[in-house]
């Protein structure tokens, strides 16, 4: 389904702006498509709560 862990993350401070923008972008668009269970479901299998 969502597979953002095979993202690897290396970089500076910048970069990790961009990698959090980027994630809340995804998760916005979960919510859109597909409502805020399962976006909830999928962030606490990234362990980010």
């Amino acid at each position: 389904m969502y597979r953002l862990d095979q993202m690897s993350f290396q970089g500076d401070k910048d970069d990790a702006l961009n990698f959090l923008s980027t994630f809340v972008r995804f998760v916005l668009k979960v919510i859109q498509r597909d409502g805020l269970k399962v976006a909830i479901k999928l962030i606490s299998e990234f362990q980010l709560i």
